[in-house]
């Protein structure tokens, strides 16, 4: 849904937007991907991370919009979620979501299974602790979320290379003399957290259950916060 439409002015005024409906804001998979992936302190990093961080989908208003970005123009702002929207990075619900609710144990592994096209996963936290688990016996997934951690260190100490080479992808993986992953590590970044996601075969990040599984993160984080 388009959240913007191009707003009439005056032929010597430049272009503009207005709000092109009563939505409710949430981060799309990509967004999310975008949000969790990275410690970079951009703007666009900020605000999407600020939408999972809500208890429910904002009512988008320019009001609210320009107190999220921190923009007192509301022109600035209503260009800034046209960026965010022409990236693909946001998206309008005609009606209000709220957080994910379910206890833990029910909860992220019904979001983990989905993520991987074999359904195993693993979920740990910053300290290589297993939170939650799919698809793998119970010792394999501790060990799992114990190389989690070292891998992480692995990642910090030469994201300087992976800069200068280019490279986009923030996971680690063992794939097949074919290409094929066979298993993949992923940080997931929500707030001041570090935690780390395990995926057995193809990652399957584009859809619901990964922007779930970040919104979840984040409302956990807030509650232990």
């Amino acid at each position: 849904m388009d959240l913007l439409d191009n707003a009439p002015r005056p032929a010597a005024a430049p272009p503009g937007f207005t709000l092109g409906g009563d939505y409710h804001l949430h981060p799309t998979p990509a967004g999310t991907y975008f949000a969790v992936s990275r410690n970079d302190d951009s703007p666009q990093r900020r605000f999407l991370q600020r939408l999972l961080a809500e208890s429910a989908t904002p009512r988008l208003t320019a009001a609210w919009l320009q107190a999220a970005t921190g923009l007192d123009d509301e022109a600035q702002a209503l260009a800034f979620l046209h960026e965010l929207q022409t990236a693909g990075w946001v998206q309008g619900l005609p009606q209000a979501m709220q957080a994910p609710s379910e206890a833990a144990h029910v909860l992220f592994p019904s979001l983990l299974a989905p993520l991987s096209d074999e359904g195993r996963a693993v979920l740990a936290d910053g300290h290589s602790l297993l939170i939650a688990a799919v698809g793998w016996k119970h010792g394999h997934c501790e060990q799992l979320a114990a190389l989690c951690g070292q891998l992480a260190l692995l990642q910090q100490r030469h994201a300087g290379l992976r800069a200068e080479l280019g490279l986009e992808s923030d996971g680690w993986g063992l794939t097949s003399a074919a290409g094929f992953a066979e298993l993949t590590f992923w940080p997931l970044l929500v707030g001041e957290a570090r935690y780390h996601l395990v995926v057995g075969g193809e990652p399957r990040f584009n859809q619901q259950a990964y922007t779930k599984l970040a919104w979840a993160l984040a409302q956990r984080q807030g509650a232990l916060s």
